[in-house]
């Protein structure tokens, strides 16, 4: 996955691949317009076809990664 935001970074992930289908997991390779050495994570947990949360966090170098920000989306009929 390929994300562009903007506040001009871009961020390259792989899936972390696991047998949790409600699940998706994306670790970044490598981050554009960042000191080297940063990482990021994207998760995204489902919920039901109609609600699921986006956590991204972040990890400086050396550290491990910190919650940055938490949403949570719910249709509403």
């Amino acid at each position: 996955m390929r994300q562009f935001h903007g506040e001009g970074f871009v961020n390259q992930y792989t899936a972390d691949l696991s047998s949790d289908t409600a699940k998706l997991v994306f670790t970044s390779e490598s981050i554009e317009n960042i000191p080297s050495g940063w990482r990021a994570r994207e998760t995204y947990a489902v919920f039901s076809a109609d609600e699921f949360e986006e956590l991204f966090k972040l990890a400086q170098p050396g550290k491990d990664f910190e919650l940055y920000s938490r949403v949570r989306l719910k249709r509403v009929p």
